[in-house]
């Protein structure tokens, strides 16, 4: 991931040399990344962590305003995430099984960045997630399934530049604290995510 931000940097230090720029106006784009999951488990007296990682796609908008070096900016997005995170634990042969699956993220945030050429700028995201968790636990005699939407506090910071009039590209990590579910503690996310946008 540093190898790709200073190729981001790069880029679009060279677009800026060619009159591209960071403006005000709307934008919208889509993005792919990397996502890791972890919670600890704790069910019918047994206890252990779960964990997944796995790609995930993104779709996002928002307006961004520019007063010479500094930009705020307000967005909303989708995230298309899914896979289950399980755990399995045999004790002298009493089975016991735990899942969590994350899915459905509506995200907003606001973003303030400040510009460090004319095409590029460094940004931090104070965001909110809205997610549908669905878990699945069971041991010998007893078992519980549950469906919530969850909204939880999602910061992150970013880099992004303009490739183009038009065209911006942005590296982006995002850390979600999470929620506590039935027969977990906060489930915590990270995501770092490669998007491209146009501006209108």
């Amino acid at each position: 991931m540093k190898k790709l931000a200073l190729a981001l940097v790069a880029a679009t230090t060279f677009a800026g040399a060619a009159s591209a720029d960071l403006t005000t106006g709307f934008y919208l784009g889509a993005g792919v990344g990397a996502n890791s999951l972890t919670a600890p488990f704790s069910f019918n007296g047994v206890s252990g962590n779960l964990g997944r990682n796995r790609f995930e796609g993104s779709i996002y908008g928002g307006y961004g305003y520019v007063s010479g070096c500094t930009y705020v900016g307000g967005e909303l997005g989708y995230t298309f995430t899914g896979g289950k995170a399980t755990i399995t634990v045999n004790d002298a042969g009493v089975v016991t099984t735990g899942s969590i699956e994350r899915r459905n993220i509506i995200n907003a945030a606001f973003i303030i960045g400040q510009k460090f050429s004319p095409s590029t700028m460094i940004y931090a995201r104070l965001g909110m997630n809205s997610t549908q968790y669905r878990t699945a636990n069971s041991a010998p005699g007893v078992a519980t399934n549950t469906k919530k939407r969850k909204v939880s506090f999602a910061p992150g910071v970013g880099i992004e530049g303009a490739v183009t009039k038009n065209v911006r590209v942005r590296l982006q990590y995002v850390y979600d604290i999470g929620n506590s579910l039935p027969a977990t503690g906060k489930v915590k996310s990270q995501a770092t995510t490669l998007g491209v946008a146009y501006k209108f």
